[in-house]
């Protein structure tokens, strides 16, 4: 279930940013924004890169 604090502008700017940034690096980094789980963050800019190369495949 999406959390509806992911949907902060300021977290969707980080996460849009980060497409297609390692995941092993950014784990290691520290949350910048404390109140939403980094898990969920993480998935979130794993998922939007995914779904960013499959377009780009054509699938």
């Amino acid at each position: 279930m999406l959390q509806n604090s992911l949907l902060n502008t300021k977290i969707q700017y980080f996460i849009n940013k980060n497409i297609a940034t390692s995941i092993s690096k950014l784990a290691l980094q520290k949350n910048p924004f404390p109140e939403v789980e980094w898990v969920s963050i993480l998935n979130q800019i794993e998922a939007k890169t995914k779904a960013k190369e499959n377009c780009l495949l054509g699938f």
